[in-house]
């Protein structure tokens, strides 16, 4: 029986890994602020990673967590010259936030800089890991160009997933038809402005947003017993 924990494997069995399809704008009686605040750990650093720097809603983002947790965020330009830094301060942090650039600039950050493979520590114990727009567009085995076209290698973090942030339907995307009729085991998770997604350390998957995501699997889903 194929069920959604079962389709959204991430990778280690500590902290939270939250998807969502652009900067979250918060509204204080929204679900995806109560949650966030309930799983951030108050004792750790908060860390918000920019491509571009400069964009003001990322800003806006780590204002308002710094206004309502009562935590300073440390900003980090997301590059690979500051990788070793990066590193460190995402081991450190309760909360991981990342926001701007493309979805290759992410790919090549996480993939060649700073974790390599499926490591533990990708989200320590107590962690909330926050990726919005292109940076969780990154995250499946596949990514989707910016122009909607061709499927690339994504950095593999949602191991069978094509995520495809601010989508609302993939079904009429022609290269993730292409993808989902296969017969490798594959899924298409849209995540619509406003979207978001938990993925909690024991299986939880948890929408915290109106409009929900959507999930698409692929004909390689249809065989007993297929996994990613």
């Amino acid at each position: 029986m194929t069920t959604l924990s079962n389709v959204l494997r991430r990778p280690g069995t500590m902290g939270w890994l939250i998807l969502a399809g652009g900067d979250p704008v918060p509204e204080l009686e929204s679900t995806f602020v109560q949650r966030l605040l309930e799983l951030v750990d108050p004792g750790r650093t908060a860390l918000s990673l920019v491509v571009d720097a400069g964009q003001d809603a990322g800003q806006e983002f780590c204002e308002w967590f710094s206004d309502l947790a009562g935590q300073p965020v440390s900003v980090l330009d997301a590059i690979p010259a500051n990788a070793g830094v990066i590193q460190q301060a995402w081991l450190e942090a309760g909360l991981v936030h990342l926001h701007g650039g493309s979805r290759v600039a992410w790919r090549e950050l996480f993939a060649d800089n700073l974790f390599r493979g499926y490591p533990e520590e990708i989200l320590a114990p107590g962690s909330v890991l926050l990726a919005s727009g292109a940076s969780a567009g990154a995250l499946g085995t596949w990514m989707l160009g910016e122009d909607g076209g061709e499927i690339s290698a994504g950095v593999d973090w949602l191991a069978g997933g094509l995520v495809l942030p601010g989508e609302p339907s993939p079904s009429h995307i022609p290269a993730v038809v292409d993808l989902l009729d296969g017969v490798t085991p594959a899924y298409a998770l849209g995540l619509p402005e406003g979207s978001t997604l938990a993925l909690g350390p024991d299986g939880e998957v948890g929408v915290w947003s109106d409009p929900p995501p959507s999930i698409l699997l692929g004909r390689g889903w249809s065989a007993p017993g297929q996994t990613p």
